[in-house]
């Protein structure tokens, strides 16, 4: 009885503790988190002007783990979604990171994403850049990883050579 006791209360803490992680670490759950705290602030607004927080606008299907998202609008952000998703087997694992516009073209936007091999394991950030015009087909170009590992010199080269900031 007694091991019972203890196996249902791990379960139920795991089970606390993951749905924290859901609500701070997913773009659904950070909305949530600023809908709540505007739901609970607004008994005491009432006596003042009534203000209403609307969260941003996200594309949950990209899946930007910084906060760089706000760079893109909705339209954009599918579209990089769209584009990255014709270079990756799962598009649905990717990950984006340092997400920033180019000082060139103003379409333009860079970054790095990861994704998932074949084996199910990510293989690590590539930086990419690449063109997004709303209702266009949207062009990547993927730098090569291992030579913006090894030398970094070729990383803020080409990066320079599109117009991204590093």
């Amino acid at each position: 009885m007694k091991r019972a006791v203890v196996f249902l209360v791990a379960v139920v803490a795991a089970a606390i503790i993951g749905g924290t992680f859901v609500l701070l670490l997913t773009p659904e759950g950070r909305s949530n988190i600023a809908k709540l705290r505007s739901w609970w602030a607004e008994p005491q607004e009432a006596a003042q002007t009534k203000a209403v927080v609307q969260p941003q606008a996200v594309f949950a299907q990209l899946n930007v783990i910084d906060d760089t998202r706000g760079v893109l609008s909705l339209d954009e952000q599918k579209g990089l979604f769209d584009g990255l998703s014709e270079k990756f087997r799962d598009p649905m694992s990717l990950q984006i990171r340092h997400l920033r516009r180019t000082t060139q073209n103003r379409y333009g936007v860079c970054g790095e994403v990861n994704a998932k091999n074949g084996f199910g394991g990510y293989v690590g950030f590539e930086p990419f850049v690449g063109v997004i015009a709303v209702g266009v087909i949207t062009q990547i170009e993927l730098l090569d990883r291992e030579l913006a590992t090894h030398h970094p010199d070729y990383l803020k080269m080409q990066f320079a050579k599109f117009g991204c900031p590093i």
